[in-house]
């Protein structure tokens, strides 16, 4: 019995490695994901007391709780594995499924499109072990990058509605460092959550311009790197910080509206790229119902599987692309 091309034992066997190289990943990864959680309600312990008034030289010397500056919240080697596949480790709540979860994903596919080639295809090791390496990589890194992007657009979209908040409450008499607490209360996420992790650093003694570095840093937004200037600034020298964050408010708006008026121009050639990479696959099958004789060379002949091989790739390389294109017609 063959199994894409290849004998049911030597499939099977691909598949036993496959699953205990994801099976050996996801145990490392769930140890360090359940170290963070401790942390995480270490510093949510800290977050209480310092709301009551504690003093924090004593929570630095008499407790075992790591405040955000004062160490890595992960082990370096789940770091370096995170950077390698695209991902950041210090925030799992930009990913809708777990980064080392789709990093998994990534290891088996790499793994078996090795085993794949090597075996079924006879093609050469030193040429099938980095396209695997390419695929294994490149797979998770455009899954984890897509939903990165995600969450920054989302920011990027609630940011005129946040600045003007900020605005607001200044006018009204309020503090900076309040107002940034009223942002993280009263608006939604994803914006909710770094205004969240601002406010918490400003109560337990960070710098305001750290904090402020840090947003801009994790955001990797250029609006919020101004944001962070401009409160900065102000924090330190006084001056009108209304006029300055509505002004950005107001630019960010008309920005928004811009870019989407671009999608709108755009939903043609999208849509177009929609149907160029349906039309190989829906004409597969058809040949495949009409004729299975003629397409079973791409699975049963080693030549077949190096023109599949190439033709794949290829229609890949003409949708990214075409994306990219894209992409950067609407920056």
């Amino acid at each position: 019995m063959l199994i894409l091309g290849l004998p049911l034992i030597q499939f099977a066997v691909i598949a036993v490695i496959g699953l205990i190289v994801v099976g050996v990943l996801v145990t490392a990864l769930l140890a360090a994901q359940k170290r963070q959680s401790e942390m995480n309600a270490r510093l949510a312990m800290v977050r209480s007391m310092t709301a009551t008034g504690p003093n924090l030289l004593s929570l630095r010397t008499t407790s075992r709780v790591a405040l955000p500056g004062e160490g890595p919240k992960v082990p370096s080697f789940i770091v370096t594995m995170a950077q390698i596949f695209g991902a950041d480790p210090d925030r799992p709540y930009m990913y809708s499924t777990p980064w080392w979860l789709i990093a998994g994903m990534g290891v088996l596919i790499g793994s078996g499109a090795a085993a794949y080639m090597i075996l079924a295809m006879g093609l050469n090791p030193l040429l099938a072990v980095p396209i695997s390496f390419a695929i294994g990589i490149g797979f998770p890194r455009l899954i984890v990058g897509g939903m990165a992007e995600k969450y920054r657009s989302k920011l990027y979209q609630q940011m005129p509605d946040a600045l003007s908040m900020i605005v607001r409450a200044v006018r009204a008499g309020i503090p900076v460092g309040e107002a940034i607490r009223i942002v993280a209360r009263e608006v939604t996420e994803p914006t909710r959550t770094e205004f969240s992790r601002l406010a918490d650093e400003l109560r337990i003694g960070i710098e305001f311009d750290e904090a402020l570095k840090g947003l801009a840093k994790r955001t990797g937004l250029p609006e919020y790197r101004f944001f962070s200037v401009a409160v900065g600034l102000q924090h330190r020298s006084g001056g009108s910080l209304t006029d300055t964050l509505e002004n950005l408010a107001d630019v960010i708006r008309k920005r928004i509206v811009v870019r989407m008026r671009g999608y709108a121009l755009a939903a043609e050639a999208r849509m177009s790229i929609s149907i160029l990479a349906g039309i190989p696959f829906a004409v597969g099958i058809l040949l495949t119902m009409l004729n299975p004789a003629y397409m079973s060379v791409f699975v049963r002949d080693p030549r077949g599987h190096m023109l599949l091989g190439i033709a794949v790739g290829l229609l890949l390389l003409g949708l990214s692309s075409m994306r990219q294109i894209i992409k950067r017609a609407l920056r």
